[in-house]
């Protein structure tokens, strides 16, 4: 393979990966404090994790498709939770975050309440080998909880490239108070 060539396919393997996704925040009545809606990522590898394990509902924005459109998409897949027209229209977005790897999630916010008993689970599933190594193939859900959890406690629970977004947000609803 000639070096230009070489150059070109390094290129074409480094694209940017994007995702959007939806950071849902409301003021918790009984503590007065704002809470957000997190996933935890399902699976054996995230099972016993919690610290620097949670993330925002988000997913793959697929070719020439709208950040929010995949925001939306991707908020009720991954939550199991459906948004209204009326939400939708209420959707702002807060920034962009970027993790070690590259990836890039577009974020969009929205004061919703929505009752623990609408919760649903993941609509999507992964299959991995475990154990690793084995040749054993397993399936499972994409996520396995999805909480409200006090901003605060959220700030450790999150997966570290995404705590920006948290910040953002706090400091916007600091603002308008």
């Amino acid at each position: 393979m000639s070096y230009s060539n070489y150059k070109q396919s390094v290129k074409e393997n480094k694209r940017e990966q994007i995702s959007a996704g939806i950071l849902v925040y409301r003021k918790n009545k009984k503590t007065n404090k704002v809470d957000v809606l997190l996933v935890h990522p399902g699976g054996p590898y995230w099972q016993n994790k919690d610290l620097g394990a949670w993330h925002i509902p988000k997913g793959g924005v697929n070719e020439r498709e709208d950040y929010l459109i995949t925001a939306v998409r991707e908020f009720e897949e991954e939550t199991g939770l459906n948004l209204t027209k009326n939400d939708i229209k209420k959707l702002k977005y807060l920034c962009r975050v970027r993790s070690k790897g590259g990836k890039i999630v577009h974020v969009y916010f929205l004061n919703k309440d929505f009752k623990k008993d609408k919760f649903g689970t993941s609509k999507e599933f992964i299959e991995i080998e475990w154990p690793p190594n084995s040749g054993v193939k397993k399936i499972y859900p994409e996520n396995d909880k999805v909480e409200y959890i006090d901003l605060e406690t959220a700030k450790k629970k999150i997966i570290p490239y995404q705590l920006p977004a948290l910040l953002k947000l706090e400091s916007l609803l600091t603002r308008q108070s």
